[in-house]
């Protein structure tokens, strides 16, 4: 009878490894996200509870950081150099008319607008309209893992100078929003297509 006893731990042995599913717990060490044009954008949660994003690009370009509250409304950036300092002159501020707690949690048909204020590095300002909306989405597979997902269109007007549209698929389980494409007005969609979602190495 011991043979028979010891065919089913054999047996999960011998099955594949189950995919690691990441929730909001994982931003605590970070995630990972690969593009299938080679960049990685990397999430970590700091102590104030909002996300810190690092941008960083296969074609060579400075590797950006970004601030976000409640994972997708964006309050600063700045370029960083190669030793992960940032590069004097490059910050950019976001000052939202309400305090981060009163911004709509991210949910399917939630919309919100706001005049925002970008401060930049020298001291000079420019007033913007903000908005975003919220609509249910296809899930999202990421590493054998299927996750729900918020399509998120955020929109930044500066009036005369234009503006930049952004798309994300917005991840509940993790409280982050991945950049699905950025678009300048009167430029090309720049399309980017998610393939792994992992946990960071450090």
């Amino acid at each position: 009878m011991r043979p028979l006893a010891l065919a089913p731990l054999l047996a999960l042995a011998a099955a594949p490894a189950m995919a690691q599913c990441l929730d909001e717990t994982a931003l605590g060490r970070g995630i990972v996200v690969a593009f299938e044009n080679g960049d990685l954008t990397t999430m970590r949660r700091t102590a104030d509870g909002t996300i810190q994003v690092d941008e960083s690009f296969a074609n060579g370009n400075p590797t950006i950081r970004l601030r976000a509250a409640r994972g997708i409304y964006y309050y600063q950036e700045f370029e960083l150099d190669a030793a992960g300092q940032e590069v004097p002159g490059s910050r950019l501020d976001i000052v939202f008319p309400v305090p981060f707690a009163e911004l709509p949690a991210p949910a399917a048909g939630i919309e919100w607008a706001g005049r925002t204020l970008n401060r930049f590095a020298d001291g000079t300002e420019r007033p913007e309209e903000t908005s975003i909306r919220f609509d249910q989405g296809a899930p999202l597979r990421l590493s054998g893992c299927d996750y729900a997902v918020l399509d998120a269109a955020l929109r930044y007007d500066w009036g005369t100078e234009g503006g930049l549209t952004l798309e994300y698929d917005y991840l509940p389980a993790l409280g982050v929003g991945i950049v699905r494409s950025s678009q300048f007005d009167g430029e090309a969609r720049n399309e980017k297509v998610p393939v792994a979602l992992t946990l960071a190495t450090k």
